[in-house]
């Protein structure tokens, strides 16, 4: 039940930050907010559990964007390895560092993606573009980062409590 969880939120976030906020003109510029979704796994989900699941999420990021195909993959894969392999040491799931993190995650993202676009050769693009959109992602990072993560973790939560409940009283009835 938790990948039915987890794909809920992955669609939800993508038809959001696509159809809602892309619409409006103060978010239209805002990051990408799968990557606080694949920070969330990142920090406060195993390995194991959240592997596939950040991959499928570059897989359909990478199909549904006009971007060279396993950008998003790698980018996810990137993040995401980072921040499991980060948490051995430090404890990153404390609120104060959380924005930063996302932050660092939409600059790292960015990074890639206009790395790849330099690579690539793409001329349409110039240095002050990028340093704007960035900064401008950056900033949306810092004041919805934490939010957003938080309420991932309660909805997640309150799931995971639905679900309980659901299982223990179908099997209770079930005795009977």
């Amino acid at each position: 039940m938790t990948y039915l969880f987890y794909a809920i939120i992955l669609l939800g976030l993508i038809i959001c930050q696509t159809t809602l906020l892309s619409r409006i003109p103060l978010t239209a510029e805002i990051y990408d907010l799968v990557i606080a979704f694949i920070i969330y796994l990142g920090i406060f989900r195993p390995f194991r559990e959240s592997l596939l699941v950040v991959l499928l999420a570059g897989f359909m990021m990478d199909n549904l964007s006009g971007s060279p195909f396993g950008i998003y993959m790698s980018a996810y894969f990137w993040i995401f390895a980072g921040l499991q392999r980060s948490a051995q040491w430090f404890r990153i799931g404390d609120s104060i560092l959380l924005p930063f993190v996302v932050a660092a995650g939409v600059l790292f993202e960015n990074i890639i993606f206009f790395g790849t676009i330099y690579i690539l050769g793409s001329s349409e693009i110039n240095s002050s573009f990028v340093i704007r959109t960035t900064a401008i992602q950056i900033a949306w990072a810092l004041v919805t980062g934490l939010v957003l993560l938080r309420m991932v973790r309660v909805a997640h939560q309150l799931w995971d409590n639905w679900h309980l409940k659901f299982v223990t009283a179908r099997n209770g009835h079930s005795k009977h």
